[in-house]
């Protein structure tokens, strides 16, 4: 496995052509996802309920900005593009969807890359990210949905934050407040990913400032544009019940809303099972691997706070957990990052290790088309296995755990710095 994954970095690494080689493998694996994967479609028996799918369809088939409900009404990128191509709208969806995966996929390895990661280290954050099935797998699931653009533009962001190419993460930022207002959580970033030791720093304020305002601009003007009549009554009557509804019987939507909503789902829940929902439920092996990565790297998750806190809140008002919890992926994939590292040096094997591990998981995710997300509880034995024996081993090899955890974090492009927070 090692030697396999060695030959593949140099492959990737090879110039002029290994940006390709790896675009074409992260698509022909998005292709078998999709391929085994039984997306929602008009033939599911849970069609014709109250969900978002309907609103974007509808979206992509009318005039920019004649739809008026309330959030969807303002995630008009997606749905524009769909409407330009020569195709139905559900087609449409499907094709981006696809091209979106695959491209998030693509782009974390370079991501990573900036980060000054290794190629193997940056291939294994692709893995995690194919193998989380949340993420990839759900994204190709639900077909007509932002998210997928959404995500890409997120680790462009982060791309543009390491490499230190403000216009591009101000254009992309732009871009990504258009396909859907949650890519703003990242906008904070580009200072706490890049701030001194001191967490003071005026001139970065300024740079974050200058390269936010585009998109806080374009967040205002669709909202001006686009007005919201989920209250509107006779709006309601018009578009009918299917496009109206942001839940079962009620077309309101805010934030006290949203709360009373997801409050009254989750009451319904057992103990157990609201505690699997909010921790390892839907992230498996992940989940556990991301608690090892923040004990291990505090700081990691003290730099990225501000999309966790922001992103944290959204569970509180809206539902659909699986898709929140998979919107954590850039952090989730740092955090597992941190973990693998020190597991391998504990259990003295090669990282490529770990990619066979989550390309099993892979496999697993393309066994069954009904199959989304892989059961937590296999994840969750799978991890205590390795963790048990990784704890027995002496350590007298071994960093120990406190000096990595609290070595101090210092500015891009240091040596103390945030790629530092990983191996």
């Amino acid at each position: 496995m090692r030697k396999l994954l060695g030959l593949m970095v140099r492959k990737l690494e090879q110039p002029g052509s290994g940006w390709l080689v790896l675009l074409l493998s992260c698509f022909l694996l998005t292709g078998a996802m999709r391929w085994r994967t039984a997306a929602f479609s008009p033939s599911d028996p849970g069609w014709a309920e109250t969900v978002d799918i309907h609103k974007y369809l509808h979206m992509a088939q009318s005039p920019l900005g004649s739809f008026h409900i309330q959030p969807s009404c303002w995630r008009i990128g997606v749905p524009f593009l769909v409407s330009l191509l020569p195709m139905d709208a559900y087609s449409g969806f499907d094709l981006l969807s696809v091209c979106f995966v695959a491209l998030t996929g693509w782009m974390i390895y370079y991501w990573l890359r900036a980060m000054s990661q290794s190629g193997e280290m940056a291939l294994l954050g692709v893995a995690l990210y194919f193998s989380l099935g949340s993420v990839s797998k759900l994204l190709l699931w639900g077909v007509a949905s932002p998210d997928s653009a959404s995500y890409f533009l997120q680790v462009v962001l982060l791309y543009a934050i390491y490499t230190r190419k403000d216009l591009l993460f101000a254009v992309t930022l732009l871009l990504g407040v258009c396909v859907k207002e949650t890519v703003a959580f990242m906008g904070l970033l580009f200072y706490t990913l890049q701030v001194g030791e001191t967490w003071l720093d005026a001139r970065l304020i300024r740079r974050t400032l200058l390269v936010g305002l585009p998109a806080l601009a374009a967040l205002v003007a669709i909202r001006v544009f686009i007005p919201a009549y989920n209250n509107n009554d006779a709006y309601v009557a018009m578009v009918g019940p299917k496009l109206a509804e942001v839940a079962t019987g009620t077309a309101r939507y805010s934030i006290t809303d949203g709360f009373a909503i997801v409050a009254h789902v989750y009451a319904q829940m057992s103990t157990i099972n609201l505690v699997r929902t909010f921790t390892y439920s839907f992230l498996g092996i992940h989940f556990f691997l991301t608690l090892l990565g923040v004990g291990l790297k505090p700081a990691l998750a003290l730099r990225w706070s501000p999309f966790l806190l922001l992103t944290g809140f959204t569970f509180l008002v809206a539902l659909n957990p699986e898709r929140r919890m998979g919107s954590l992926f850039p952090f989730l994939i740092l955090a597992c990052l941190a973990a693998i590292s020190y597991l391998a040096r504990r259990l003295r094997i090669p990282v490529a290790a770990f990619t066979g591990i989550l390309a099993v998981e892979t496999v697993l995710l393309l066994s069954k088309r009904d199959v989304l997300i892989l059961p937590a509880d296999i994840s969750m034995a799978v991890f205590i296995l390795m963790l048990g024996y990784a704890l027995m081993t002496p350590a007298s090899e071994v960093e120990p755990i406190e000096s990595r955890a609290t070595r101090t974090v210092g500015p891009l492009g240091q040596p103390n710095g945030e790629s530092s927070l990983i191996s």
